[in-house]
């Protein structure tokens, strides 16, 4: 009985002190409810500093593509076309683009030489031709040259006669008139242009399958200022055969 008594005694007084005094309300809960929390915020600053990673990293592939394209067209506008007789630095005291807008000064007509000169001494008819013409400034200061290639002109004659022409075969309203480049004290350009060695009238109608062989000279202008003649040979076409032996 009185093993009963005690022990049903202190159950209620156990439990109820356990409850109530000794621990919060709800056991665990709080703190890990915190500890969830500050997890949570972490994953959260991991991915906006990813987020931001992300950003920046694409922000300067951009600018990276721009960066090559931006210098892809502008070596291209330096360049220029390759099929017109638009002249090309060659001098390594060639001006920039920026020195063109910025120098106003034309050269004198005196300063001003051209000069005409071919890739090769002897050609075969039908065979191209590469025909240059040099641009010098010999001005003592830097000055621009009108090089627009309307003011330009490749010359071929045989004799007393013209065989072929530029301005013969020139695409009408395709190029701008007003081209002026700066040349640097000294300094020469060249132009060049290939021509097939055929003859053609002045509505650049080819009138003969072939050349005659012979002497011929080009002359290159630009403007009013004309080159020296430069001397070449179109050969006859049986002239390359083997020589036949003799018995």
């Amino acid at each position: 009985m009185n093993y009963s008594n005690r022990g049903s005694a202190s159950r209620p007084r156990r439990g109820g002190s356990g409850r109530h005094h000794g621990r919060p309300s709800q056991p665990g809960w709080s703190g890990q409810s915190g500890r969830r929390v500050n997890r949570y915020s972490r994953a959260q600053r991991r991915a906006l500093y990813r987020r931001r990673r992300i950003i920046v990293a694409s922000f300067a592939v951009v600018v990276v593509i721009l960066l090559i394209v931006g210098i892809g067209l502008l070596v291209r506008a330096l360049g220029g076309s390759s099929d017109k007789p638009v002249p090309v630095a060659t001098s390594s005291a060639a001006s920039s683009p920026q020195a063109a807008e910025n120098t106003k000064e034309i050269c004198p007509a005196s300063a001003v030489k051209v000069a005409a000169d071919t890739d090769k001494e002897t050609y075969s008819s039908g065979e191209e031709a590469h025909l240059v013409m040099s641009v010098t400034n010999a001005h003592e200061a830097s000055c621009a040259i009108q090089v627009a290639p309307s003011t330009q002109e490749f010359r071929v004659t045989h004799g007393d006669e013209t065989v072929w022409s530029s301005e013969w075969c020139a695409v009408k309203g395709k190029t701008s008139d007003d081209q002026k480049i700066v040349f640097a004290p000294n300094s020469t350009r060249k132009a060049r242009l290939t021509w097939q060695t055929i003859p053609v009238d002045k509505n650049c109608n080819r009138i003969a399958e072939t050349l005659p062989a012979g002497k011929y000279e080009l002359v290159t202008r630009l403007g009013n200022i004309s080159s020296q003649p430069a001397s070449f040979t179109i050969r006859d076409a049986s002239s390359t055969s083997e020589p036949q032996p003799t018995g």
